[in-house]
C-alpha cells in the first residue's frame, strides 16, 4: 500500500508541472465478479489522476467498490511512459504499468510490468511492438514472474473511425497463452462509440470475449460513461465474468484533454507549416492556417476553451485566422473543417486523445 500511495504523490507532483493534466471523479455503479467469492452489484467511486506532455505520460486511478451484500473492493493502477523520437516515422520508449487489488477479508492481490515499445508509422497508421517482464501476486497468495510480447497496428480515419488490432503472448512459470484482440471505434463531436472483441489460445483459454462502450459528453466536463460485455480470465487468479458499468465522471481539474498511453509522437516534416502563431501582445494571439479542403468554413477548437469550436476567417491570401486570448504553453487542438469533420492537418505534431484518435499540439511562445 506504501508503494501505491508513493505512485499517487509523485503523480500528482508530474500534474503540476505538464502540459496536460486532468482530476476526475467517477460515480456509478457496476455489476460484476471480482473473484468466485465476491461479486454482485456495487457501488463505485473512482478518481483518476493524469498528466502527459509530447513524450511523456502518465495515468493512476483507484477505486472503491461497496457491494449490495455488504462487501467492498478497493483497486488501484497506474500506468506510465516515456518516449523518444527516432526520426519522422519512428518512435521507442519505455512503458510500465501496475495494478493492485484489496478485497473484503484480507485478500489481495497486483502485477507489475515494465518493457521497451517501438512504434513505426504515420499521423493516421502505425504499428506497435512491445516487449514487457514483471510479477504477478495471485489471490492464493502465491507469487509468479512473466515475460510477454505483443504486436498492434491502428488505422485512424478522417471520419472518426479508427481500428486496432493486435495478438500478443504471455509466459508465467508453466503457463503459456496468447491472445488475438480486434477494435473499432467511432468519434463524433460529443459521442464515443467502441466496441472490442478477443479470442486466447494455450492456457487460461475460454470461450471468446467482447466489450462495447459509449461516452457522451455533456455541456459541462460532466461525461457519461456506460459498458458493458464479458472480460477472460488473468494471472493473479481471476475468473472470467460479465460486467455491466455506467457511472458519470467529472472533471475535478483539467488544463487539457487526457492522453491515454501509449503514447508516442511521430513529427513529420512539411514544406509550408500549416499551422502558425503570432503574438500581439498583452496575452493575445493571432492563430494562422492554411487549409485548402474546407469549403464552407473552418473553425478551431482546443483545451483552452473546452474544446468549443471557434470560427476562423479566409483572407484573400488562402489563410484561416482568429485572434485568442492565449497565455504561453503548449496546448491540444483540432479543426473543424466544415461543421462536421475533427481532423489536424498534415505536418503538425500531433499526441493520440483518449477517443483514439490524434490532436495537434500549438505552441504559444513567449512574447
Amino acid at each position: 500500500m506504501r508503494c501505491v500511495a508513493f505512485v499517487g504523490a509523485a503523480l500528482l507532483l508530474v500534474v503540476d508541472s505538464a502540459s496536460s493534466q486532468e482530476v476526475s471523479l467517477l460515480l456509478g455503479g457496476v455489476h460484476a465478479r471480482y473473484a468466485d467469492s465476491l461479486s454482485g452489484t456495487a457501488g463505485t467511486a473512482s478518481l483518476r489522476l493524469s498528466a502527459s506532455s509530447a513524450r511523456n505520460a502518465g495515468i493512476f486511478e483507484t477505486a472503491l467498490s461497496q457491494f449490495a451484500t455488504g462487501e467492498w473492493a478497493v483497486q488501484f493502477s497506474s500506468r506510465l511512459s516515456a518516449m523518444a523520437s527516432l526520426g519522422e516515422r519512428a518512435a521507442i520508449g519505455i512503458l510500465a504499468n501496475g495494478a493492485l487489488s484489496n478485497l473484503d477479508g484480507g485478500a489481495w492481490n497486483g502485477s507489475g510490468g515494465v518493457g521497451p515499445v517501438l512504434v513505426v508509422g504515420s499521423e493516421r497508421a502505425r504499428a506497435t511492438l512491445n516487449l514487457s517482464g514483471g510479477a504477478v501476486r495471485n489471490v492464493d497468495e502465491s507469487s509468479v514472474g512473466f515475460m510477454g510480447a505483443g504486436i498492434g497496428f491502428q488505422y485512424a480515419a478522417a471520419s472518426g473511425v479508427s481500428v486496432t488490432a493486435g495478438v500478443s503472448g504471455t509466459r508465467a512459470d508453466t503457463i503459456g497463452y496468447a491472445d488475438g484482440v480486434l477494435g473499432m471505434s467511432l468519434r463524433q463531436a460529443s459521442l464515443l462509440l467502441s466496441v472490442q472483441a478477443g479470442a486466447r489460445a494455450g492456457d487460461l483459454s475460454d470461450d471468446p470475449w467482447g466489450q462495447a462502450r459509449i461516452e457522451w459528453s455533456g455541456p459541462s466536463r460532466a461525461i457519461l460513461e456506460a459498458a458493458a460485455g464479458r472480460y477472460p480470465r488473468d494471472l493473479v487468479g481471476f475468473t472470467d465474468g460479465l460486467f455491466v458499468t455506467l457511472g458519470i465522471r467529472v472533471a475535478l481539474r483539467r488544463s487539457s484533454t487526457p492522453a491515454p498511453i501509449p503514447a508516442p509522437t511521430l513529427r513529420r516534416t512539411a514544406p509550408d507549416v500549416p499551422v502558425r502563431v503570432q503574438s500581439l501582445g498583452g496575452g493575445r494571439v493571432r492563430v494562422l492556417v492554411r487549409y485548402e479542403d474546407a469549403a464552407r468554413g473552418l473553425a478551431i477548437a482546443g483545451d483552452w476553451n473546452d474544446w468549443t469550436p471557434v470560427p476562423l476567417l479566409r483572407g484573400s491570401d488562402g489563410m484561416w485566422t482568429v485572434e485568442l486570448s492565449l497565455p504561453p504553453g503548449l496546448y491540444k487542438f483540432s479543426l473543424v473543417v466544415d461543421g462536421e469533420e475533427w481532423t489536424i492537418p498534415a505536418g503538425v505534431a500531433s499526441v493520440p486523445d483518449e477517443f483514439g484518435g490524434t490532436v495537434g499540439l500549438l505552441a504559444v511562445p513567449r512574447s
